[in-house]
């Protein structure tokens, strides 16, 4: 773990880190928190149709999107509750990434992941307060990017697999957590 560690933070060092929060025994809102230019910004994520968005507001073009709070954070998956009054979702409902190449919904909310597979989803790792995601071997991921969309000041979250080119700022995606 300490050779993986020193590579995380020579890279993390290098590059643009987006954080969202997480918090034991408390709800709140998913928030993030990145460099650029020197400057920190802070911005909330939402889940809309299918992808993840950092910023203000999701784009007017996404048809279905809910602003989430994590309650806790247990077995490597981030369990969501919606914050918006009238939008239900199946106890236990949690938040996967679908990390394919090939992926149509790369970012899932759902209460049962067995069909995904675990080439298909992002796995945490705990080191100290921060959660790292990893490819199922431990190997950490920094393959993500915030993308372009039509709604100025937010951003998609996108990434991509080794070889493979996405366009965008390279991030770092990181949850804290605190007590």
């Amino acid at each position: 773990m300490a050779i993986a560690m020193g590579s995380f933070l020579n890279r993390f060092a290098g590059l643009s880190a987006l954080f969202a929060a997480a918090v034991y025994a408390q709800d709140f809102n998913i928030s993030t928190q990145y460099h650029e230019g020197g400057q920190l910004f802070n911005s909330r994520v939402w889940y809309g149709d299918g992808n993840l968005y950092v910023g203000a507001k999701v784009p007017a073009s996404v048809q279905t999107a809910f602003n989430v709070t994590i309650p806790n954070v247990l077995a490597n998956l981030l369990y969501i509750a919606p914050v918006e009054s009238g939008v239900q979702l199946p106890e236990g409902t949690f938040l996967t990434v679908n990390n394919a190449t090939d992926a149509k919904d790369p970012v899932l909310a759902t209460h049962d992941a067995s069909a995904l597979g675990p080439e298909y989803t992002l796995n945490w790792v705990r080191w100290g307060t921060l959660l790292l995601p990893h490819d199922g071997t431990f190997k950490l991921d920094f393959n993500f990017y915030l993308g372009e969309t039509d709604e100025p000041g937010t951003s998609v979250v996108r990434w991509s697999n080794a070889g493979t080119d996405v366009e965008g700022r390279r991030v770092n995606l990181t949850a804290t957590v605190t007590r």
